[in-house]
């Protein structure tokens, strides 16, 4: 099942009576667009991964001193549909197709850009100075406000825009 990661994403599990958060970071893109990872457990931090598995095991292993490992995605209850259900009801366009493909939105030097990934491979580029005009020169999209997209008509979008 497919997932919406969300940037600041945080989640909790107990594991050998110690609290751990998985905390979804931005992606560093000069690597990949995918988001990034880090665990934490009281003040110790694992240094930021492409994989929450990574992140959760490296940590509790440094902890622990052993060689369990985990699956970062059940970690975070992907596998749970109360989770699953919650994380997408916000969600009014969910690019889910037969070929995978990620919709990477971004804001640079004052131009707004979506780059489409395709199989993990960059299928094509779209900048334009809004997002409405973005949206406009993307080929078979589905019929969604660009601003909602987007999500600059959202609120906590707006403040971070109205600081930098």
């Amino acid at each position: 099942m497919l997932c919406p990661i969300r940037i600041g994403m945080k989640t909790l599990v107990e594991h050998n009576r110690h609290e751990f958060f998985i905390n979804v970071l931005e992606p560093n893109i000069e690597d990949s667009p995918s988001p990034t990872y880090q665990a934490s457990c009281s003040l110790v931090y694992s240094e930021i991964y492409m994989s929450s598995s990574t992140a959760i095991t490296s940590l509790y292993q440094q902890l622990f001193g052993t060689k369990t490992k985990f699956s970062g995605p059940l970690v975070m209850g992907f596998n749970q549909s109360d989770i699953v259900k919650q994380l997408l009801e916000d969600i009014t366009f969910q690019p889910f197709e037969k070929k995978y493909f990620l919709y990477v939105q971004s804001f640079i030097a004052n131009k707004c850009n979506v780059t489409i990934y395709e199989e993990s491979k960059i299928k094509t580029i779209v900048n334009g100075i809004t997002p409405t005009d973005v949206w406009s020169k993307i080929d078979h999209k589905p019929k969604f406000d660009a601003d909602e997209l987007f999500g600059t008509n959202n609120s906590y979008v707006q403040k971070l825009i109205n600081d930098l």
